[in-house]
């Protein structure tokens, strides 16, 4: 049987039709696989198995093309994401850090600020306490305790500094 299953024939130039003969030994070697089937329960078996076997190593193959595409889909979105979010991480970064730049003057001018108001306010009681001098005592009396009070007051704040 196996001698019929694997015949071949040589190439010609004006022989037959090499399809046409492709095509009956196609026909013959299912026409014996069905004989073969039909006489034993057992071969019967083995062909449908071989036969299921083939279809599955078809879909398995198919199966792991089709896995091995949608890996690589997958990959290829996933590193595009990365990217952009990098991109916005980066464009986010330099804004905030712009932002502290602009914060850090602000408060730099607020501290000079304060600091030239209280200098400020020390040269106004500074010649307040001059011009109380030459009032009476009691204005005098009420003077220096206005003074005291903001000459504390004064301190804490250069405290604070």
């Amino acid at each position: 049987m196996e001698e019929i299953r694997s015949t071949s024939f040589p190439s010609a130039m004006r022989g037959y039709d090499r399809e046409a003969v492709d095509s009956y030994v196609e026909r013959v070697n299912r026409l014996i696989a069905e004989l073969e089937i039909s006489r034993s329960p057992e071969s019967a078996v083995k062909h449908a198995v071989a036969q299921v076997s083939e279809e599955t190593r078809g879909i398995l193959e198919r199966a792991h093309e089709t896995a091995e595409e949608i890996t690589a889909r997958s990959r290829a979105k996933a590193d595009d994401r990365i990217q952009q979010a990098e991109r916005e991480a980066a464009e986010i970064r330099e804004g905030a850090e712009a932002r502290v730049h602009e914060l850090d003057a602000d408060a730099e001018a607020i501290w000079a600020e304060r600091l030239r108001l209280i200098l400020a306010h020390v040269a106004h009681f500074g010649r307040s306490r001059s011009f109380c001098y030459a009032k009476s005592s009691a204005d005098l009396h009420g003077e220096w305790e206005s003074f005291n009070y903001h000459s504390e007051q004064i301190q804490l704040a250069l405290a604070m500094v």
